[in-house]
């Protein structure tokens, strides 16, 4: 790959190309299944909870909006107590949280864990294209250097999990980000359907995502 980049560009970003085809649909179809399979753990609202967010016409009548707000407010805000008094790393905080549930998550917790198994794939997958393509202006070493470094069977990666940091050549950087809109094209509309989804679950539920 670098020997393409550096001796015909056109092909080089050919082969990129080809590349960004044949994985866009394999990752759509994992990625929609891991999706599908969370959603599948996901609880429904059922019990007290659905009395309290689905109170019937007669009942709102009967106890007016102050009342029902405050009620409202006291039982999001014991369950968010109990949550919170739990030690990290205590078994019995995830019991506490989904008493009664059988076990399954709550709509936010499997937002949550989509989001958790998903990210460090496509973090990886950019890393592997910018080491693989050579799609940097970091490198310290052209193809005869490469070459000479090590035999081909010695030849090793760099680790795909660490950070790097955005190509100062804005060309490449360009070229890593056009990639990964591709490889990814289906990512922003799936994402976006699993928020309704979240949200029609549990409309006062904020999702904080660190920065």
């Amino acid at each position: 790959m670098l020997f393409s980049r550096e001796v015909d560009r056109m092909e080089w970003e050919e082969l990129i190309r080809m590349y960004e085809m044949v994985c866009r649909p394999l990752y759509q179809d994992e990625f929609r299944d891991a999706v599908f399979a969370w959603k599948r753990i996901a609880r429904k609202p059922i019990g007290d909870e659905g009395d309290i967010l689905f109170t019937s016409q007669t009942e709102k009548q009967a106890e007016g909006i102050a009342t029902t707000a405050r009620k409202l407010t006291v039982k999001r805000s014991q369950t968010l107590a109990k949550s919170l008094r739990s030690p990290i790393g205590d078994n019995s905080s995830k019991s506490n949280l989904d008493k009664g549930s059988d076990g399954r998550l709550q709509p936010y917790e499997v937002f949550g864990g989509v989001l958790e198994e998903t990210i460090p794939i496509m973090s990886m997958e950019q890393n592997f294209i910018v080491e693989f393509f050579h799609v940097t202006s970091l490198e310290q070493y052209d193809f005869p250097d490469a070459v000479a470094a090590a035999p081909p069977d010695r030849r090793r990666g760099g680790d795909l999990k660490r950070p790097r940091v955005m190509d100062p050549n804005r060309d490449l950087a360009r070229l890593v980000v056009q990639s990964m809109e591709e490889v990814y094209s289906f990512f922003p509309n799936d994402i976006q359907a699993l928020v309704d989804w979240t949200l029609q679950a549990d409309p006062l539920y904020v999702f904080s995502v660190a920065d």
